[in-house]
């Protein structure tokens, strides 16, 4: 009974997290944790970590944030974790994304691209525009690209409306944003436990604004706001504040 005790707590924590509830997913992380198994312990350590490193995202402390990402990634491929060097590229982005540092992460990107486009275009491609790269950008630009309904699923969301509104891709934008709108009060991929974006609301208000709504748009960043300050996130706040876009 213990192992379905955990698998029930590992999916109250994805949910609390959903409703931006913190607390909540702290105790059925550690739930999570007491109720496992020998065989789904290191998981749930690896799940908790990553949850530790989040929290240090959403808090704006990049540098202990970067360094936890690091370490359990880092545990992950010594432990023969498949997609352990997926996620240490993503935990990366999502950092460099929050300190405005994309750029660096260019390099990277264009070394993995060939081998997993539907994984790495939209990151490469807002990576380039971040860099003011916008004939890269273009170039590596897929608006056909299909979008896995995985556990990333916001995260892909996100990126593709966002690249779409920089290339001036209407058609791709306002399907993102019809996508996107149920998702709004929550940052974006946080469910998962791991990596998360700002709110949603804050790309939708992006996204109407830009397709012709700015009274949507000062909802969705109101909304944004309340989010960021909900979680105690005084980056994403200062975000949701300002009416420029990043890339």
């Amino acid at each position: 009974m213990l192992g379905y005790q955990m698998l029930g707590h590992h999916a109250l924590f994805m949910a609390s997290l959903g409703r931006t509830d913190l607390p909540a997913a702290r105790h059925h992380a550690a739930a999570a944790i007491e109720t496992s198994t020998s065989g789904q312990l290191g998981l749930s350590l690896v799940a908790v970590t990553l949850f530790d490193a989040l929290t240090l995202l959403i808090r704006g402390d990049f540098d202990a944030a970067a360094r936890r990402y690091d370490e359990v990634t880092a545990l992950m491929t010594a432990g023969g974790v498949p997609n352990a060097a997926a996620m240490a590229v993503l935990c990366r982005f999502v950092v460099a994304e929050a300190r405005g540092r994309l750029p660096e992460t260019v390099p990277e990107l264009e070394a993995l691209v060939a081998f997993a486009p539907e994984d790495v275009a939209d990151l490469l491609v807002h990576a380039y525009l971040a860099a003011g790269r916008t004939a890269a950008a273009r170039a590596a630009w897929r608006p056909g690209l299909h979008l896995r309904h995985d556990y990333f699923w916001q995260l892909r969301l996100v990126l593709h409306g966002t690249n779409a509104r920089a290339l001036g891709d209407r058609d791709t934008a306002a399907r993102m944003y019809g996508l996107l709108l149920p998702w709004a009060d929550e940052p974006a991929g946080m469910h998962c436990g791991s990596i998360a974006l700002a709110p949603c609301a804050l790309y939708l208000a992006e996204l109407a604004e830009w397709l012709g709504d700015p009274d949507a748009a000062r909802g969705h960043r109101a909304a944004a706001l309340r989010a960021a300050e909900r979680l105690g996130s005084p980056h994403w706040a200062r975000r949701a504040a300002q009416r420029t876009p990043r890339p």
